[in-house]
């Protein structure tokens, strides 16, 4: 019955995931002769190094922390990479969070990994984005804001959830026993061993995530912006402002869809890779 569950859930959200493309991107790259082929290697060279250490990265958090073996973390990548980023608002990482924490056997862990390169990810792209609007004499958009408010949110979770967590245990130890004390509890031991995982990876971790992270925004900003200046019209002013918004679900961005298109591709021919050899080494 699980097994039914999840392959209903995985089937579902990749039907809508292809059809977000089909209407989004899909159409805009039926001809592929309008693309030079300076274009398309360029394109594919952006996309492998931006998600290799994309990957790296994330597969960094898990090492050391739990057991999952390279190709099973690099078709559960493969598979859930192309929904986090056609959803809008990145709604597609609870998907990511799904299928790593069935891969783990635990809600929490999935959480904690996914929280954590999200995180650094984020951070990162508030550090290049400010810094190319210095660079530039622009102003920080709305956009970049939300993502510091996002930052901030989940610093201040950080620092708040101990003493809250220490508030609830205190007053529920004092409460008459009751099923739901005994779930109050629980919840509260899950909050503080994730915590004490957070730190961990965050101390040990954390400047390395933080260097991939901006390495890999670098590169993507970096290369599409130079994409569209040597094989389009010239990069816009607010070229970078108008990917991220895209990036987000907020806008269409051209170059947004060469790349999620490219990225696609190259994860699919990947996740097939890996299937046929996991099958042949079967049998």
């Amino acid at each position: 019955m699980k097994k039914r569950v999840n392959i209903a859930i995985n089937f579902t959200v990749l039907l809508i995931a292809a059809i977000i493309f089909a209407f989004r991107i899909g159409g805009q790259f039926t001809d592929v002769r309008a693309y030079s082929v300076g274009y398309v290697l360029m394109l594919i060279i952006i996309v492998l190094l931006v998600n290799v250490l994309k990957a790296a990265r994330l597969y960094f958090i898990l090492v050391g922390e739990r057991r999952l073996g390279l190709r099973v973390f690099l078709k559960q990548y493969c598979k859930t990479t192309p929904v986090s980023i056609l959803f809008p608002y990145k709604t597609g990482d609870i998907f990511r969070i799904y299928c790593y924490s069935h891969q783990l056997n635990s809600v929490m862990d999935g959480l904690i990994f996914i929280l954590v390169d999200r995180f650094f990810d984020t951070l990162a792209l508030i550090g290049v984005v400010t810094f190319t609007s210095m660079i530039a004499g622009q102003g920080l958009t709305l956009l970049v804001y939300g993502l510091i408010f996002f930052v901030l949110v989940l610093v201040i979770l950080y620092f708040a959830l101990p003493k809250i967590c220490e508030h609830w245990v205190s007053y529920l130890l004092q409460a008459p026993a009751s099923r739901t004390k005994k779930m109050l509890l629980a919840v509260a031991g899950n909050v503080k061993s994730g915590l004490i995982i957070i730190s961990r990876l965050i101390s040990s971790k954390g400047l390395i995530l933080f260097l991939m992270s901006v390495t890999a925004w670098g590169i993507e900003l970096a290369g599409m912006s130079l994409l569209t200046s040597v094989f389009g019209q010239g990069a816009k002013s607010g070229f970078i402002n108008d990917y991220l918004q895209a990036a987000l679900g907020v806008t269409v961005n051209d170059g947004l869809n060469a790349f999620v298109t490219m990225l696609i591709m190259v994860l699919m021919i990947t996740y097939v890779v890996i299937f046929i050899y996991e099958r042949r080494k079967k049998g």
